[in-house]
């Protein structure tokens, strides 16, 4: 259902990432559960971007879905990170791995990049999932910023029209293409 998706989000002024499957550690290479791996060449993933951003023009960059032998990989990332520089899309580490080095190569690349700090929804306990939106809170005060994720999950929708409800002054969620562009502004305010 994806252009569905895409269509209805481009109608409601929604900016939206594209979910890539990457390489997890646990994949052989060759394997068919990702299309950005360690023996992916730069070339493919080049092509594999350019029919994504045709397909959804509208989509504002891609986070990685899995993907933690991918973006733990240097060589795999200079490929990907170059490949993704030409469609001028930012890119959401979704942080599966502690190893990760995506963000470093990204902004080599100067692609416009955030990283993941919460997963929301690791349980669809409601319980588990407030305490992960309060840990997401916290950060945001200390950093100025703090990226928290979750799925499209039948228990997660509730949780997230729960979220509207609430007063997080002086916290505000804002997409993450806003984080892009407040690190935008702060690297040109220091040059």
């Amino acid at each position: 259902h994806s252009f569905k998706i895409a269509e209805y989000a481009a109608e409601q002024r929604q900016p939206f990432l594209l979910h890539v499957p990457m390489q997890a550690m646990g994949d052989p290479n060759g394997g068919r559960n990702y299309v950005i791996g360690i023996d992916v060449p730069e070339k493919k993933m080049a092509e594999y971007l350019a029919s994504l951003r045709k397909d959804f023009p509208q989509a504002i960059g891609i986070n990685n879905h899995r993907g933690s032998k991918a973006t733990s990989d240097a060589p795999t990332m200079r490929r990907f990170m170059k490949a993704l520089s030409v469609t001028g899309w930012g890119f959401l580490d979704s942080r599966t791995s502690g190893k990760t080095i995506a963000k470093k190569v990204a902004l080599e690349y100067r692609i416009p990049v955030a990283q993941n700090k919460v997963f929301i929804d690791g349980t669809t306990d409601l319980s588990t999932m407030k305490a992960q939106f309060n840990a997401a809170l916290r950060l945001a005060r200390k950093h100025g910023n703090a990226v928290a994720i979750c799925h499209a999950r039948e228990k997660t929708l509730p949780f997230l029209v729960y979220l509207s409800t609430l007063d997080l002054k002086p916290v505000e969620l804002v997409t993450v293409d806003e984080i892009w562009n407040s690190q935008q502004s702060v690297k040109e305010e220091k040059q």
